[in-house]
């Protein structure tokens, strides 16, 4: 199950949430991780319905771990897209035990900046 999710900031960053699979038939997740999934660069059409975001958010999924996929807001230089990734890194803090981070190729610089800034 996927639920579209505003990332809070100063930026307008909209996200896909993919809940784990669960044993029981419920829509609300059970899960307490979830890996916050950076697209590739938005300028070479990277979103968050890139099909390798997809594929890692299945694979996820199934083994019981939510995944968030957003996309950036207006291009920014790196610097706001680094700033939508820790955003939604807070917004996933506030509702999980654990966080994990994932990019590809420019989320994944985008991934590294953003654990780097964080304790």
């Amino acid at each position: 199950m996927s639920d579209t999710v505003l990332v809070p900031g100063g930026r307008d960053v909209r996200a896909t949430l993919d809940v784990a699979e669960s044993e029981h038939d419920t829509d609300a997740s059970t899960a307490d991780a979830i890996v916050v999934a950076c697209p590739p660069h938005p300028q070479h059409r990277g979103h968050r319905g890139d099909e390798r975001l997809v594929a890692v958010s299945d694979a996820l999924t199934a083994r019981g771990i939510d995944c968030l996929r957003f996309d950036y807001g207006p291009w920014d230089e790196g610097y706001g897209e680094c700033a939508d990734a820790d955003n939604a890194v807070g917004w996933a803090l506030d509702r999980y035990d654990r966080v994990g981070l994932f990019g590809f190729s420019f989320g994944g610089t985008v991934a590294l900046v953003t654990a780097a800034g964080r304790p």
